[in-house]
């Protein structure tokens, strides 16, 4: 099929601020990825059991005995998304992602802020996951006090993050040989858990709030007010995210389009999978209440009742093990994005610069580590509930980047809709499906983070709840920094549209 014409128009095709890299003598290394690799990565991206154990006990404060349903609700927009980026690496595998598809589409400003967005949100991560690894290293030792101590989980922090920067600047192929084996160990324990948690409640083992599964609680009906079923699909939904760090290593994956592409959508029903598990056979064997009763580590807080002292160290293990996992693919994502952008001009070129041997952005790598050992640093200095703060405000940051991706391919596809039935339906309806979806996440999430009483710091700006503040400032910083480099519209030439898949 012939290419379309580019939506940028031919006079706003102009000087960047910064000239492109030269074409380097390394590139990142082809071919080192193969589709069980590349949905390692995007299932390590989304640290299963981290998640978990932040989400479950809100998710059964909002919604009860429907926390499976509310899963799979929130895993519709994902899927969509999923789909999007499936159709776009088809045609344009490359290593920007959303920057570069959206700057294809929409426009340069459109893509610098979109990857602005996916960068921030990395960063803030790998922060957040620095204080978990640190504190939950000594968590595993038993070492109540230092766990509790700030400056030994800071520090303990800081070289866990200089450790994961250290494997992701030595090679994209190390990298995913340690996301195996860390992945491993997480789901591992994980299925353990559940097994033995739904054996100990079919055999009456299990204490008086103990219930076998049924299939109601899979069920949107009767999940409750308004209200309750947004927090629950809310805090349901971001447990998902990560998942597209498979299109950030898609210049590294073999048969880049379609392996990418699949990785993303097989990423997002693993995830489903181990995430309705265990929040089902968490709920069997303990009850909602027991797990509302501990809002900020529910899967922790029960390990010991379902496995014992000895084996609950293994859910110890697992969230360990996931935060490191999630630590890592946060600065492979970020970095690959810094590159991209380099790459096109937007930023300074030293940031495209690629490592002879070991074949990865070497100095975008550093500099996202070390960007996130700073924000760690500041954010536990300031209070650990201003880094929850930090937190909450990646909702809007996640369902701001997620959504226009949609938007972008209905925008990009649009000449293919009415092609045949398949494609009005997954480059169609499927994306507008998930536009939609992650707009209403958008509004809402921005509503709830508005009220002071979100914050985890209960500090207001001006009335406003100071997760919304961190929100517009994380954009506003990017949209500063556009400006400062008088960013300028460049020419991409249209890619070919392959057949849909």
């Amino acid at each position: 099929m012939a290419a379309t014409e580019s939506p940028a128009s031919a006079a706003d095709a102009t000087v960047p601020a910064f000239a492109p890299e030269p074409a380097p003598h390394a590139s990142l290394r082809a071919n080192a990825l193969g589709l069980a690799s590349s949905v390692t990565i995007g299932v390590a991206s989304a640290a299963p059991a981290y998640s978990l154990a932040a989400v479950m006990g809100l998710l059964a404060a909002s919604v009860g005995l429907h926390a499976p349903a509310a899963v799979l609700l929130a895993f519709i927009p994902m899927v969509c998304t999923a789909a999007a980026y499936n159709a776009f690496d088809r045609v344009a595998p490359d290593a920007g992602s959303v920057f570069t598809w959206l700057w294809r589409t929409i426009g340069p400003r459109s893509g610098w802020i979109t990857g602005w967005a996916l960068i921030v949100a990395n960063v803030v991560v790998m922060a957040s996951l620095g204080e978990i690894a640190g504190r939950y290293t000594f968590l595993l030792t038993d070492w109540d006090a230092a766990a509790g101590s700030l400056a030994a989980v800071t520090l303990v922090g800081i070289g866990w993050i200089a450790v994961v920067t250290a494997i992701c600047y030595a090679g994209i192929h190390i990298s995913a040989r340690v996301q195996r084996g860390l992945l491993s160990l997480e789901l591992l324990a994980l299925a353990i858990f559940s097994v033995v948690a739904l054996i100990r409640v079919l055999n009456g083992d299990a204490g008086a709030h103990a219930a076998a599964p049924q299939l109601a609680w899979f069920s949107p009906v009767g999940l409750g007010a308004h209200a309750a079923l947004a927090d629950g699909v809310l805090a349901a939904l971001f447990i998902f995210w990560g998942w597209d760090t498979t299109a950030t290593v898609a210049e590294e994956t073999r048969d880049p389009g379609p392996t990418s592409g699949r990785a993303a959508l097989l990423s997002t029903v693993i995830l489903l999978a181990v995430f309705v598990l265990v929040v089902t056979t968490a709920q069997a064997f303990s009850g909602p209440g027991a797990l509302a009763a501990h809002p900020s580590d529910a899967l922790s807080a029960i390990a010991t009742a379902v496995l014992g002292t000895t084996f609950g160290k293994l859910v110890v293990l697992a969230v360990l093990t996931s935060a490191l996992a999630s630590a890592q693919t946060s600065v492979l994502p970020a970095a690959r994005t810094v590159m991209a952008i380099a790459r096109s001009g937007a930023a300074p070129p030293a940031f495209a610069r690629i490592h002879q041997r070991h074949q990865t952005p070497a100095v975008a790598t550093l500099a996202v580590g070390l960007a996130g050992v700073i924000l760690f640093v500041s954010l536990s200095v300031a209070s650990k509930a201003v880094l929850s703060d930090s937190i909450a405000a990646l909702g809007l940051v996640i369902a701001f980047y997620y959504g226009i991706t949609n938007l972008a391919c209905l925008i990009y596809f649009r000449h293919e809709l009415l092609r045949d039935r398949r494609s009005l339906l997954t480059l169609g309806l499927v994306p507008l499906v998930g536009a939609g979806g992650l707009t209403w996440v958008f509004i809402r999430t921005a509503i709830d983070l508005s009220h002071p009483a979100s914050s985890a710091s209960h500090t207001a700006i001006l009335g406003i709840g100071l997760p919304l503040v961190l929100a517009g400032a994380m954009l506003l910083i990017g949209l500063l920094l556009l400006t400062l480099t008088a960013l300028r519209s460049l020419t991409f030439p249209r890619p070919r549209l392959a057949d849909p898949a």
